[in-house]
């Protein structure tokens, strides 16, 4: 992603994430955890962080795009050793993927490793094609099916579908 693509989702998420620390209430403790996969793969933070205490860093995209690395430390992280530490009340996670072209790497070989972790199996996970260059079809076997794959082509529409994603996946879900 590079240019106007990581802007839009810059400025989207930077104005959506007070919305989203909003949700937060007594019964629930929402966390967020951002990993960026741009030659190579990087955490933005070491542990997920609580959604009131988020800030989001600008994320600069001009390299690879290391989406099978990506599928390999979202692999370690989703156990018990890594980011799902939580109590046992606690519910699969919600895992957002944004990619505006092509893995670069060994995606399908990561993919089926991470396919094979239980809590990935039970994540609601969702797909982002940023543009007409993202590849559709990767997107689609990272979420289990082509209906969970959106596109949007502007950074307007970027931030109407977090937005709506947000406030009704949560109202719905929790």
């Amino acid at each position: 992603m590079q240019g106007t693509k990581i802007g839009a989702v810059n400025t989207a998420i930077r104005e959506v994430l007070p919305e989203l620390k909003d949700t937060a209430g007594v019964d629930v403790e929402l966390k967020v955890a951002c990993l960026t996969f741009s030659t190579g793969c990087k955490w933005m933070y070491p542990i997920p962080i609580n959604s009131e205490n988020f800030q989001w860093t600008n994320v600069e995209a001009d390299g690879k795009h290391d989406l099978g690395a990506a599928c390999r430390e979202l692999n370690k992280k989703l156990s018990k050793d890594g980011f799902l530490t939580l109590p046992p009340h606690s519910v699969a996670p919600v895992i957002v993927l944004m990619n505006d072209g092509k893995a670069t790497d060994d995606f399908d070989s990561e993919l089926k490793f991470l396919k094979q972790n239980k809590w990935f199996k039970y994540a609601i996970k969702v797909a982002v094609a940023i543009g007409d260059d993202a590849n559709k079809n990767e997107l689609a076997e990272f979420t289990g099916n082509i209906e969970s794959v959106v596109t949007v082509l502007t950074p307007e529409a970027l931030k109407k579908w977090i937005r709506k994603v947000e406030l009704e996946d949560f109202d719905e879900n929790w």
